[in-house]
């Protein structure tokens, strides 16, 4: 999916071209790219925006419905021992659940989903840990990666709106934040200078 920001529009257009972006992702089962580029691991910005996911009153619908995971939910080897320890391996089998190789797959909708509740939440798979965080979509002007979530997540396109719009006021004010800074670093200035005038002037008025 191919997309363009125009940060000078006016408010509700630049609202509603970001609106348009998210449903468009949402039609076309893309991901939402964030104005975040990624460098290095990108764990800190992951954690910034995941640190904003509130699932409280959700229908869960990334633990129930298939095309949220072809296969199911991916997990690890390492994921798997610690559900054998949690409740035995036979108990996995009967629910579908079984490792091969170094991964496996979760059937949907979830087994251990309980009145919208998760009932492994401390050992969730990764992959649920980092939801909505998806693959990251690439900015081809400048050829990095971008922050990108799930258009299917209620909180992902809440959060994706919040972060258009918080950055496309700073733009905004970023002219006038410019002069601010500079008249706050002149003035600065030129209170140390009158503060070493002074200094001055009483050392030598002590002499």
């Amino acid at each position: 999916m191919q997309f363009e920001i125009n940060w000078e529009l006016p408010e509700a257009e630049f609202r509603h071209q970001i609106e348009t972006l998210i449903r468009d992702a949402r039609k076309s089962g893309m991901v939402i790219p964030l104005p975040c580029h990624i460098t290095g691991s990108g764990l800190e910005l992951m954690a910034l925006v995941l640190s904003q996911v509130n699932c409280d009153n959700c229908d869960a619908p990334c633990c129930r419905l298939q095309k949220f995971a072809e296969f199911g939910i991916p997990f690890l080897a390492t994921e798997y021992q610690a559900l054998v320890e949690r409740m035995g391996e036979d108990k996995l089998t009967k629910m579908g659940i079984k490792l091969s190789g170094n991964t496996g797959y979760i059937p949907t909708p979830c087994p251990f989903l309980h009145k919208n509740l998760c009932s492994i939440y401390d050992i969730r798979p990764l992959v649920c840990i980092q939801y909505p965080v998806e693959s990251a979509a690439v900015d081809d002007t400048v050829g990095l990666e971008m922050l990108s979530l799930d258009p299917y997540c209620p909180e992902a396109r809440r959060i994706a709106k919040r972060v258009y719009m918080t950055l496309w006021r700073l733009v905004q004010k970023a002219p006038e934040v410019t002069s601010q800074a500079s008249d706050l670093e002149k003035g600065a200035r030129m209170e140390e200078m009158l503060r070493e005038l002074k200094r001055t002037t009483d050392e030598e008025g002590g002499k």
